[in-house]
C-alpha cells in the first residue's frame, strides 16, 4: 500500500489547525482577543477545566504533526486496512469542513473559551442553525479520523480524554449562554440540537 493515508493525514491536521491560527491571526489585528481558555472572569472549576482543554488540545496536535512528520506506519494490525485508512480520511475531512464552516459563521464573535468580559453576539445562523456546536464535533471527527489512519493507543487515549472535556466544555458554555443571552438561548437551544 502506498502512503497515501499519510498525505490525507497531512492534509486534514494542516487544514484544521492552519484554519485556527489564521482566524486567530485575522481576530487579534482586529483588536479581538480569541484565546480565552483559562482567563477571565469565571469559576475557578470552570478556568481548571478550560486548562485541562487547552492542554489535552496542544498535546494531541503536537503528536499528530510528529506522527506524521516522523512517517511513523500505522500498528502493523491496519497496515494495509484500506477501509479504516478511507474512514478516517473522510471523518477527518468532514471534521475540517464543520470547524471551517463554524468559524467562518462566528465571523469576530469566535473565541476559545468562556468569558463575561467579551462582547459577542449569540450566533444562530450558518451551520447553527444545525449544530449548537460545530466546531467541537468538528474537533471530534477530525480525532476520530487521524486515530482511524493511525491508530496508536497514545492518540487514542488522549482524543478520547479531549472529547470528553469538549463535553464538559460545551456544558459549562450551555449554562454561560443562558446567563447572557436568556430567552434568545433558551429558544435556539430547543430548536437546534447539541451536536
Amino acid at each position: 500500500m502506498t502512503e497515501w493515508y499519510r498525505w490525507a493525514a497531512a492534509g486534514i491536521i494542516v487544514m484544521f489547525y492552519g484554519t485556527y491560527f489564521v482566524k486567530r491571526i485575522v481576530l487579534r489585528r482586529r483588536g479581538l482577543d480569541t484565546v480565552r481558555l483559562g482567563k477571565g472572569d469565571k469559576p475557578v472549576t470552570v478556568r481548571r477545566q478550560e486548562r485541562l482543554l487547552a492542554g489535552l488540545t496542544v498535546a494531541l496536535a503536537l503528536i499528530q504533526f510528529g506522527t506524521v512528520i516522523a512517517g511513523r506506519s500505522p500498528w502493523p494490525i491496519t497496515r494495509g486496512c484500506v477501509p479504516l485508512a478511507v474512514f478516517g480520511t473522510v471523518a477527518g475531512t468532514v471534521g475540517v469542513c464543520y470547524f471551517v464552516a463554524s468559524v467562518m459563521a462566528m465571523r469576530d464573535n469566535w473565541r476559545a473559551g468562556i468569558d463575561a468580559s467579551q462582547n459577542t453576539r449569540l450566533v444562530t445562523d450558518g451551520i447553527y442553525l444545525f449544530s449548537r456546536n460545530p466546531a467541537f464535533v468538528g474537533f471530534d471527527l477530525m480525532y476520530a479520523g487521524f486515530a482511524s489512519i493511525y491508530p496508536d493507543w497514545t492518540i487514542i487515549v488522549l482524543g478520547v480524554a479531549a472529547a470528553v472535556m469538549f463535553h464538559r466544555q460545551i456544558l459549562s458554555e450551555e449554562e454561560y449562554l443562558e446567563k447572557r443571552f436568556g430567552a434568545e438561548y433558551s429558544e435556539y437551544r430547543k430548536r437546534t440540537s447539541r451536536y
